[in-house]
């Protein structure tokens, strides 16, 4: 009897415990900050479910410039949401998300011959760094 009492005890000891550490974990991945403070590295996460980023950022830097780029990810409060979380799941989930919206919405651009949303598209043009 002593026996079993020890294990019940221990058991509910290990899922209290656990329960914390997952707690923990999804309140520090949930916590957010100052969109505007943010690093635009945030939006990297983005960068692999891109087709051909590079392809998308030449097209939107030839036909906007740097300044309309800054502009744009100004009117775009999905994408200034999607850099608050800290956990990099998290930003790309919000950011396919309002992809998603996006093409639902039709808020979608041409570049180089690809219909993309107009997030990706800004994205593309922020972040890609390639050749």
């Amino acid at each position: 009897m002593a026996l079993t009492r020890r294990i019940f005890i221990a058991a509910g000891g290990l899922v209290i415990l656990g329960g914390a550490a997952f707690g923990g974990s999804a309140i520090w991945c949930a916590r957010g900050r100052d969109a505007a403070a943010l690093p635009l590295d945030r939006l990297d996460v983005a960068l692999g479910d891109i087709r051909e980023p590079g392809r998308i950022a030449r097209a939107w830097r030839a036909a906007a410039g740097g300044d309309e780029t800054a502009a744009e990810l100004l009117r775009r409060p999905a994408i200034l949401e999607a850099m608050v979380p800290d956990c990099p799941e998290t930003r790309r989930g919000l950011i396919r998300a309002g992809v998603r919206a996006e093409f639902a919405a039709g808020d979608t651009v041409v570049a180089d011959r690809l219909i993309v949303a107009r997030s990706e598209a800004l994205i593309a043009a922020l972040r890609w760094r390639g050749a």
